[in-house]
């Protein structure tokens, strides 16, 4: 069961390093939706062969492949609320959903640690400007991988440290360059 857990996690590895490098903000969310999807059933199998602190990973990543989803289908609309209270409100639920079943799936600190990783993703995965989604990102990023030693998640170490380096790469690629200024431009 380990080493299935492992495979499934390589998978979600490929699927989230290749979400970082689209410019859509659409693609990278959908990307993300077969990442966490593919994560969900690593921490789960990784569960079952007995790491008690994978339950949380498992249940936070299924709160997370709803809020990925719910957030790729609303994309725009904010029903009855205003834009910016819909754009607080929808990461909020989630993030409270996130610390309700973690504490309710808590078996030790390394709970903890996937709990900030994943309120941290919700946070980022709410805004719609690409560059601000991989800055929240990479602030996440060393939560889950500590989280990811935690619970022996071969997979999830290595899914952490080259998103660290993709989230970088796609910070670059699409920096926005202000213009040069008027008195600096040669005639």
């Amino acid at each position: 069961m380990a080493l299935a857990a492992q495979i499934v996690g390589f998978a979600a590895l490929a699927a989230c390093v290749t979400s970082y490098q689209f410019k859509t903000y659409r693609m990278i969310l959908l990307l993300q939706v077969m990442t966490t999807a593919l994560f969900m059933a690593h921490f789960g199998l990784l569960a079952l062969s007995g790491i008690q602190a994978a339950w949380t990973a498992t249940v936070s990543n299924a709160i997370c492949l709803a809020r990925n989803l719910f957030y790729y289908l609303t994309r725009g609309k904010h029903g009855p609320f205003s834009e910016k209270t819909a754009a607080v409100l929808k990461p909020a639920i989630f993030a409270v959903l996130l610390i309700v079943f973690g504490i309710a799936t808590w078996s030790s600190i390394a709970s903890f640690f996937c709990l900030m990783a994943m309120v941290l993703y919700t946070v980022s995965f709410s805004l719609t400007d690409p560059q601000k989604v991989r800055v929240v990102s990479l602030i996440g990023i060393p939560f889950m991988m500590i989280y990811d030693f935690m619970t022996g998640s071969i997979a999830g170490v290595l899914n952490e440290s080259i998103a660290a380096a993709s989230t970088v790469v796609g910070l670059w690629r699409y920096h926005r360059k202000d213009p040069e200024p008027a008195s600096d431009r040669s005639n």
